[in-house]
């Protein structure tokens, strides 16, 4: 079957290549197999892929649209900090099993002593960068 090639209604980017269906009137009425050209497409084949840029159906034609610029983001060091607490967090709420486990009797501190020390210093991370974090966002 003859392909068609969408592009976006708004922004013209392609999209991809769609079937086009037999239209079977107009076949009847031609003797031969007209195909339907669906809204939002050409029979014209798109340009390559290309990086860092769109193939964009423009004037009747294909053309690249390059992607617009961006600058590099660079976390403040608040963001950065608050990234460490979440990831601290994180760690610690992994660890949280234990403390189950010690409660309903199915283990022993001895059993999780390594463990308990780890988490005892993932604690006392966690409010030290509570206190950064208060600091810097009371700077900004």
């Amino acid at each position: 079957m003859p392909k068609a090639y969408r592009y976006d209604k708004d922004t013209k980017i392609f999209i991809g290549e769609v079937e086009r269906q037999l239209d079977p009137l107009e076949s009847k009425k031609a003797g031969i197999d007209i195909y339907l050209v669906p809204g939002q497409s050409t029979l014209e084949p798109p340009l390559p892929p290309k990086d860092g840029f769109d193939v964009v159906w423009d004037d009747d034609k294909w053309a690249y649209k390059e992607w617009p610029k961006t600058e590099a983001y660079e976390p403040t060091e608040l963001e950065l900090k608050q990234k460490e607490l979440w990831e601290t967090k994180s760690q610690l709420a992994q660890l949280d099993y234990i403390g189950v486990k010690i409660a309903t009797g199915r283990a022993t501190r001895e059993e999780y002593a390594e463990q308990i020390t780890q988490m005892s210093e993932l604690a006392d991370k966690v409010n030290q960068l509570r206190l950064e974090i208060a600091e810097l966002g009371a700077r900004e």
